[in-house]
């Protein structure tokens, strides 16, 4: 055990070593720095961030309910455990929320030595748990200031790997309560677990009905009746290990799961006899007690999210609108090339193939390893479900490599040069080769990580927050909408957890369209989003999308109509005041913005309307902009040279920052055309548009700040971030 601890610090202090290669590289970076603390690098983190600061404020503690609505993270357990830490340490908030990512990330490194002490090699643990704290795609997601369940969501499941492979192996009755306690802890971190912890619970099955089923004794054991007193002691444990399982992933109240398993472990260890004989009920109590919570639900959901997806997702039961899917335009839930798959997993396609040559060749030698396949299955169906999932396969994959590199090691010193001395140099160099291009990888992607706001988008949401009521909104697309809840204190319509096709579509309405309906829409949605708050729960309204309900409110059977009208609509009472959040980052996504309001919304059919094109990579010589792939603007005669065609050009538009002072001339060239450029000297961008997306909500307040002065007034104008008030 000492050899074993000895290992596990010296793995902990090299995987938490290499994380501070970041702070490192951002160090002298200003920009990177807010009050002195590091900004974070992950929407997701602002939410979970929001919620710790609340919950060790108390802001929030007599609005629950508010909280709930708003998606203030109040309920999970990273929020819970950083304001527990920030209260017994008195470290600020931010610096907790910056830095935990590093230590709890690198607590994989036990459960992997563990696993390898069961097999019976260390060197197998250690080797495997180096490579497993750094590989590609669990270091892009648990690297400092990456806030996020990540942190632990391959921890949890590597530590139910090491429990039920001891449980398999020595059949000791402290691995049930082990695994129950684990997954009810897993799912407390990470509700999400519930597919990876079925899939185990699954495997473990399999294991039992194959691997299992070949030794004689089981055999026998099935061949005799169902009675649980012909069953054997091994037979008995490993239905008694489904059932401890089965009950901690239920969706009872998680107090509820840890009574019933510690109740039900008390009874196994006072009589083990009596719980053999009615080990058949327990288990038929808990599958029935697993249905009757939800069951195969969560993972039905998951399976239509990110495998089954389409392109129109339907909503609302009168109305039933259709609204464009948004796993359709998150790149972590989109299909990636095999190569990404390998490199995210082992660091390069030859140490991936390897890995899978000595996981085959450990399964071989110890067949409840099997377990692991479900953690393997999910990592390499990143290929076509997303990148995201890459980082389950990491761990097992990482034992196969270990393995052989061990194998290979004693092979060379036992026949060719012996000597425990060539094992050691094997077991080093063998190592450091495939640890090399994972720590080439951190080196590199470090310098490329920003920030989600970096410091002069902070600032300029500090200049207006002690001016704005924590009541009011702030319109913004959803990527932005947990640093703008957690920075400017501001209610918003979307964020990363609320921003389905129907919750997106009027924000998307809002900055897509012209000006007087998308602050028609702003208005709207808005007063019906805080007017649906209000219901009483038992009103059907309460549970409509925001569009949905004004639909029918005001009166309306059909959503087209509606929107064809909504120039003439009266607007409901202004309650509180609503922003307009504009940043220049949103250029990049700009086409992805159009497709959630550009489609008939009553049939789901796209309009494919609005053609943008931005370019940062140019070159200007001889009147011309030289862009990627062979086209170019010629601005002396107004002609885009695009895929080979010639285009004659509307406007030509040159914006640019002096002195601090927006400025910006307009050439006409051909008033026919619908192709329009913009040149943005202040942060070297090129854009090609039609005539549509230059007269957006968007394009008109933030590039060009033409603003109906009816309708806005500026609050802040950078070249960064553009936030307007709404006046109507």
């Amino acid at each position: 055990m000492k050899k074993a601890s000895l290992l596990i610090i010296i793995a902990f202090i090299f995987s938490i070593f290499l994380r501070f290669n970041y702070v490192d590289t951002i160090q002298s970076k200003s920009e990177f720095k807010y009050n002195g603390e590091y900004i974070i690098n992950t929407n997701d983190g602002y939410t979970f961030a929001k919620g710790a600061k609340e919950i060790a404020s108390g802001e929030y503690k007599d609005r629950e309910e508010r909280a709930k609505f708003d998606n203030i993270a109040l309920d999970e357990g990273i929020s819970k455990v950083t304001a527990l830490i920030v209260k017994i340490t008195n470290i600020k908030a931010e610096s907790v929320i910056f830095y935990i990512s590093a230590i709890f990330s690198s607590l994989v490194v036990i459960p992997v030595i563990l696993i390898g002490w069961s097999i019976g090699s260390l060197e197998v643990g250690f080797i495997a748990a180096l490579l497993s704290s750094i590989a590609w795609s669990y270091y892009n997601r648990t690297m400092l200031g990456y806030y996020d369940t990540d942190m632990l969501n391959i921890v949890f499941p590597s530590l139910l790997l090491w429990s039920l492979i001891g449980a398999i192996k020595s059949k000791k009755s402290i691995y049930l309560i082990i695994t129950s306690i684990e997954i009810i802890a897993y799912r407390w971190w990470y509700p999400a677990s519930y597919s990876i912890d079925f899939s185990l619970i699954a495997m473990v099955g399999i294991y039992l009905a194959t691997v299992q089923y070949f030794k004689k004794d089981y055999l026998v054991d099935l061949k005799n009746s169902l009675s649980s007193s012909s069953l054997n002691r091994v037979t008995s444990f490993y239905l008694a290990l489904v059932a401890f399982m089965l009950i901690g992933i239920n969706n009872l109240p998680d107090i509820a799961r840890v009574s019933i398993a510690v109740v039900l472990y008390a009874i196994y260890l006072k009589n083990k006899d009596i719980f053999k004989k009615y080990i058949w009920y327990i288990l038929g109590i808990a599958i029935v007690m697993f249905l009757a919570t939800g069951g195969l639900d969560p993972i039905i959901s998951k399976l239509n999210y990110y495998v089954f997806k389409s392109d129109i997702t339907k909503v609302g039961d009168s109305l039933n609108l259709h609204f464009f899917n948004v796993a359709k335009t998150i790149s972590e839930a989109g299909a990636i090339p095999f190569n990404t798959v390998a490199n995210r997993i082992s660091g390069n396609m030859v140490i991936f193939i390897l890995s899978i040559v000595g996981f085959i060749a450990l399964l071989v030698k110890h067949r409840y390893l099997i377990l692991a396949l479900p953690l393997i299955i999910l990592g390499v169906i990143s290929y076509s479900s997303g990148l995201r999932f890459t980082i389950y396969a990491v761990v097992p994959l990482a034992l196969g490599v270990a393995y052989l590199i061990v194998y290979v090691s004693k092979y060379i010193s036992n026949n060719y040069i012996k000597g425990r001395e060539i094992y050691f140099i094997s077991l080093s160099l063998l190592t450091m080769a495939i640890l090399y291009p994972n720590i080439k990888h951190i080196i590199q992607y470090d310098k490329r990580i920003r920030p989600v706001f970096i410091k002069s988008e902070i600032d300029a949401l500090d200049k207006i927050k002690n001016k704005m009521d924590k009541k009011d909104y702030i319109v913004a697309w959803w990527d932005y909408g947990y640093p703008l809840k957690f920075y400017s204190r501001l209610n918003t319509l979307t964020d990363g957890a609320i921003h389905n096709g129907a919750v997106n579509f009027p924000v998307s309405y809002s900055l897509i369209e012209p000006q007087n309906r998308s602050a028609k829409m702003a208005r709207l949605s808005v007063e019906y989003h805080e007017k649906r708050f209000l219901l009483p729960n038992s009103d059907k309204d309460k549970n409509r999308t925001d569009i949905e309900y004004m639909i029918l409110d005001n009166g309306y059977k059909s959503a087209n109509k509606f929107l064809n009208d909504i120039d003439t609509i009266k607007l409901p009472k202004k309650t509180r005041d609503v922003y307009l959040y504009l940043p220049e980052r949103m250029l990049r996504i700009f086409p992805v913005v159009n497709k959630f309001s550009d489609l008939n919304i009553e049939n789901g059919e796209s309009y494919n309307s609005g053609f943008f094109l931005s370019y940062s990579n140019y070159k200007i010589a001889n009147n011309n902009i030289y862009l990627p792939y062979n086209n170019r603007i010629d601005v002396k005669k107004g002609i885009l040279i695009y895929n080979n065609k010639s285009i004659k050009i509307n406007k030509l538009i040159v914006t640019n920052y002096k002195n601090g002072k927006f400025a910006k001339r307009a050439n006409i060239f051909d008033i026919t055309s619908k192709i329009n450029v913009i040149y943005v000297k202040s942060s070297r961008r090129v854009i090609i548009l039609d005539d549509k997306m230059l007269n957006s909500t968007y394009i008109q307040l933030f590039l060009l700040e033409n603003y109906e002065k009816d309708l806005y007034e500026p609050v802040i104008l950078t070249p960064l971030v553009k936030i307007f008030k709404l006046k109507i």
